[in-house]
């Protein structure tokens, strides 16, 4: 969002995985994105990125909305981490 403001580009050379043999090797990235501050650690680790993204989309707008405090939606976002990891398991 501070790039967006500054009028700054989120597009650049892809960096999060090897993208040699790719016909694209540009590509919008979320840079700096720290997990932890919506998931635990332990969480962090047993869940992918887009698992990370979705829980700190949804988290932004349930506050943007009023709809839920931080602490409550980091208790909701533990017990969804919690139970995506029991699921990837079975």
């Amino acid at each position: 969002m501070a790039g967006l403001l500054q009028a700054q580009s989120g597009i650049g050379p892809i960096t999060l995985f090897d993208a040699r043999d790719l016909p694209v090797r540009v590509a919008g990235e979320i840079k700096g994105f720290d997990a932890t501050r919506y998931l635990d650690r332990k969480q962090v680790r047993r869940t992918s990125r887009t698992t990370h993204l979705a829980l700190a989309a949804a988290t932004m707008a349930l506050q943007d909305a009023g709809w839920m405090s931080r602490r409550s939606i980091h208790i909701a976002s533990r017990k969804f981490g919690r139970g995506v990891a029991d699921w990837i398991r079975l």
